[in-house]
């Protein structure tokens, strides 16, 4: 027995008293291989990536070797400013056997995680040989995004979703295109088929003689139509969760205001609402009639599917316009919070440099070039939005964005000159120390001369000594001045960017009212004519190829302004459905009675057909001069304001439906009067009025919360007026009432879903109980909390003053 330490060939030999035997074993090759340390691989997060001070994040971790894992630690160390902390390291797990699989929980909250920090984390693990041989992992590298990182990754996220919603609706656009045209395909082959025509005549012999049926052709088209629609709505699915994506970077940016967040919830809801069961249903109804080869079956089920693509395209485009609008606001809002964090560090730098004096060091110069870079990437960023708003016509939005580069740039330039003054003041610090010292023995030569002029002289060299200091903390070419120059000029930049924000938002509220003025006064004109058509059909007076005429431009007249609004109510939220239906309508009854003039059936059945699209066209212009009002109110393109108005309106009436209701609650056993009867009729119109106004708020984008608590309304109506007010109609009455406060609450904070369940919470001791039948006032009578500056400060001074009025009205005494 020997022990083999290092590779080697041992031969055999054998002596006999003969000699030497030739007859021996074969050589004994022997390789040593030394004892490998453990493979360790982190599984996940499988690279480096960007958290969140407070987050936890999981790790999935594997370790093998031949010995056996003896134990598995984690070793972390953070990284700030360039300097490296000590090394923290946790055991996570003990001897395993020679393969181990296993995860740990990396808890970023006790490290005190500053954006801009770093945190690089690596697994060890030691075997279970003599040795104890260690192996490690990849270093992986938990970054804190700085603020400037993260509005960059917001933007760049908003311009993705964007993107992704352009394409999404252009492929919309063009599956429905090819699904109407082969609808209308199998349509003309159906009717070929019924006049026996030969080409019907050629495809019954090639479906077996089989009227009605498939060729193989048109099935798999069938199914191709099926498979990429099913294709785009995993697209959609996907493109809300980039919008709720969008909406949560914005927040952590804390560019998020409440106008924005509506927007983006807003195209949440319409993605959302646009993939609808219907949609599904009738794509398994296609890919069967398909599988059957059924031509009547996947005509039909193919014609309703393209009516659906219709409307799945018509809320994808309003999704992308949407999308677009609040990443350009996004775009602005975080642009113009760099320029506002650049500008208060550069104005810390110069009282910084002021309060050192005539001793620059080395930290300002390193300050002074890394604000002069931020600076010039923050221009760059300003031009790239300049010229995306200048190619989506956004004139007013690119002039105020082309101003704000400018003072971004001379900022710059103002920091890269104070970063050189500084290492250029520096060398000059190093060179006076000798002069100094020859100034000084000059000054003790001159004191002895003379003992009655030394006091003047101390008080000249004193002036002299105060003027060279100024001189060299506020001299024109000093870093203090030229940072505080730079201040000034990013602080422009930030108040351009705001008023370029405000001047879009302006300009695309001018685009929807000069549409509204010019679609009003048409209809308005349109409808007159339509008049006097009648009465000249009426009369005879007039020939019936002249009144064909009028009546082609006229209806060619609401084609065009029903367009127009159409695309405006893919633009904001403002245009209600309740006018796109009335243009829909009267673009319906101007048709019916163009075709009803050229049949020429009768003066009387078109001079009826005429004066229904003249009531039509004036009801429709009735419409759109309430959403012009509306907009003349409005505060913000996105109407959130006048829904926060709505919303408190709403449950100030309904709190009084709810407190009148409870005093008409007969006894047990017994009725309602008369009177009472009369009262709960009254009730129940303004129960329908209630719901009537939510209607209107379900009729604009992301409204379908609003329609839901209509339909709530609505059925307490009808309870009302026929006098069942029990326990279970006063219940629904007060969740009514909840869910209207709950929808007001939603606007200054993230939207719950709406169930019967509560996040619970720890207390804060500022809750409040209110005890009923009683006259409680002043603070003691407050319902609910009013909130404070910090609750509120994300939103403009018009939407404070209306929420702390909203809270103000509710918690009044009288209901």
């Amino acid at each position: 027995r020997f022990i083999a330490t290092q590779t080697a060939k041992w031969s055999w030999s054998a002596v006999g008293s003969l000699g030497p035997i030739a007859d021996v074993p074969l050589p004994l090759e022997l390789e040593v291989v030394p004892d490998s340390a453990p493979r360790v691989e982190l599984v996940s997060p499988a690279g480096d990536t960007l958290v969140a001070g407070g987050d936890r994040v999981p790790l999935r971790l594997t370790a093998t070797d031949d010995h056996g894992i003896a134990r598995v630690e984690m070793q972390s160390w953070k990284q700030r400013d360039g300097a490296t902390q000590p090394m923290i390291v946790q055991a996570i797990a003990t001897a395993q056997s020679t393969v181990w699989n296993g995860s740990a929980i990396l808890d970023l909250a006790p490290r005190d995680l500053q954006p801009g920090d770093a945190l690089h984390v690596k697994v060890i693990a030691t075997d279970n040989s003599p040795w104890a041989q260690k192996g490690e992992s990849r270093e992986l590298l938990l970054k804190i995004p700085t603020m400037e990182e993260r509005r960059a990754m917001a933007r760049d996220a908003a311009d993705s979703a964007v993107r992704e919603a352009q394409a999404t609706a252009s492929a919309q656009r063009s599956l429905q295109q090819r699904t109407d045209d082969a609808s209308k395909d199998r349509g003309q082959r159906a009717n070929s088929a019924k006049s026996g025509e030969s080409a019907a005549s050629a495809d019954s012999k090639a479906n077996g003689g089989q009227q009605g049926s498939m060729s193989y052709e048109a099935a798999e088209q069938a199914r191709a139509v099926a498979k990429e629609q099913r294709a785009l709505a995993e697209r959609v699915k996907n493109l809300e969760q980039q919008a709720a994506a969008l909406e949560q970077q914005l927040k952590q940016a804390g560019a998020l205001d409440s106008s924005l967040a509506r927007q983006l919830r807003d195209a949440q809801e319409l993605l959302r609402q646009a993939l609808t069961p219907e949609l599904m249903e009738q794509m398994k109804k296609l890919e069967g009639a398909a599988q059957q080869l059924s031509g009547d079956q996947a005509r039909q089920a193919m014609k309703d599917l393209a009516a659906m693509q219709q409307r799945l395209r018509e809320q994808l485009e309003k999704s992308a316009e949407m999308l677009k609008r609040a990443a350009f606001e996004g775009a602005m809002q975080t642009l113009k919070d760099e320029a506002k964090d650049i500008a208060d560090r550069e104005r810390k730098l110069a009282d910084s440099a002021n309060a050192a004096g005539d001793k620059p060091n080395d930290a300002q110069r390193n300050q002074a070039r890394q604000l002069a870079g931020r600076s010039d990437r923050l221009s760059d960023e300003m031009k790239k939005l300049e010229d995306r708003l200048a190619r989506e016509k956004a004139d007013p939005g690119a002039k105020k964005a082309d101003q704000a580069r400018q003072h971004s740039e001379a900022s710059a330039e103002k920091m890269k000159e104070a970063a050189g003054q500084n290492a250029q003041d520096q060398q000059n610090a190093q060179a006076q120390p000798g002069a100094q010292g020859q100034r000084a023995q000059g000054q003790q030569s001159n004191q002895s001369q003379s003992g009655q002029q030394s006091p003047n002289g101390q008080g000249q060299r004193g002036q002299q000594g105060q003027q060279s200091q100024k001189g060299q903390q506020g001299q024109p070419g000093g870093i203090e001045d030229k940072a505080r120059d730079a201040a000034s000029q990013m602080e422009q930049a930030a108040q351009a960017m705001q008023d370029a924000r405000d001047a879009q938002v302006s300009e695309w509220k001018k685009e929807l009212t000069g549409d509204l003025d010019q679609t009003i006064q048409e209809l308005l004109q349109m409808a007159r004519e339509e008049g006097a058509m009648e009465q000249k059909a009426r009369s005879g007076d007039a020939k019936p190829d002249q009144l064909r005429g009028q009546q082609s431009a006229v209806k060619q007249g609401v084609d065009e302004a029903a367009q127009r609004m159409q695309k405006a109510g893919q633009k904001s939220s403002l245009l209600s459905g309740r006018s796109q239906r009335a243009m829909s309508e009267a673009q319906q009854k101007v048709g019916q009675a163009t075709q009803q003039m050229s049949e020429q059936r009768g003066a009387s059945q078109a001079a009826n057909s005429l004066g229904e699209a003249a009531e039509s066209l004036n009801r429709a212009a009735a419409s759109l001069a309430r959403d012009r009002e509306r907009v003349n109110t409005a505060s913000s393109a996105s109407g959130f304001a006048e829904m926060l108005q709505q919303l408190q309106e709403m449950a100030k009436k309904q709190g009084s439906i709810n407190a009148q209701a409870q005093g008409l609650m007969p006894m047990p056993g017994g009725q309602m009067s008369s009177e009472m009867q009369a009262t709960a009729r009254a009730l129940a119109r303004q129960q329908r009025s209630v719901a009537q106004q939510l209607d209107e708020m379900g009729e604009g984008a992301g409204g379908d919360r609003a329609a839901q608590l209509a339909k709530e309304a609505r059925q307490l109506a009808e309870a009302l007026e026929g006098g069942r007010i029990d326990g279970t109609t006063l219940a629904r009455q007060q969740q009514l009432f909840r869910r209207l406060l709950d929808a007001g609450r939603s606007l200054e904070k993230d939207e719950r879903e709406d169930s019967n369940k509560r996040e619970a919470k720890s207390a804060k001791g500022d809750e409040q109980f209110t005890p009923t039948n009683t006259d409680a006032t002043g603070k003691n009578g407050t319902k609910f909390r009013e909130p404070n500056w910090n609750e509120l400060r994300g939103l403009t001074a018009d939407e404070r003053r209306a929420i702390l009025e909203y809270f103000k009205r509710i918690n009044e005494k009288k209901p």
